[in-house]
């Protein structure tokens, strides 16, 4: 800064400034609105979720239904007799999470809410025959992580 520029800093550092006036005090008083206390906001995160869920549970459903009816269908020249089978491998693949929000419970305790979406890979071998049978099923699960670390 060049001299004559800190010479006007030095004489603005000294002035005061001037007080308000009485009469734009009170129109700054009659302007000002009436303190409104507000209400905490409390969402339920479930019913925000319910219709996804309930879409989730009904093709959930359905996949379950075909995938019995699937197995259960007849197989022409098999004969009637029912099949024992044990497993033999279960595969669970998650193929990503993402992160839906946060759920206050009741107890005040905060949770945060994960949607983890995947596959399930079951094999089935008949005690019998040794024949191996394989099938995929969607997963999606809804998981409440705590918050709180002590």
């Amino acid at each position: 800064m060049s001299p004559e520029d800190e010479k006007v800093e030095a004489l603005l550092r000294r002035v005061k400034p001037a007080a308000p006036s009485a009469a734009f005090l009170a129109r700054l008083q009659a302007t000002r609105p009436a303190p409104v206390k507000a209400e905490p906001v409390r969402r339920n995160i479930f019913s925000e979720f319910s219709l996804p869920l309930a879409a989730a549970a009904v093709l959930l459903f359905t996949l379950s239904a075909a995938f019995v009816a699937h197995w259960n269908r007849p197989v022409p020249g098999a004969s009637a007799q029912p099949v024992a089978l044990r497993t033999v491998e279960q595969i669970d693949c998650v193929m990503g999470a993402r992160e839906l929000g946060i759920y206050h419970a009741p107890d005040g305790r905060p949770y945060r809410v994960v949607q983890s979406v995947g596959f399930g890979i079951a094999t089935w071998e008949d005690v019998k025959s040794g024949e191996r049978r394989t099938s995929t099923v969607p997963q999606q699960q809804l998981l409440l992580v705590s918050l709180n670390t002590m």
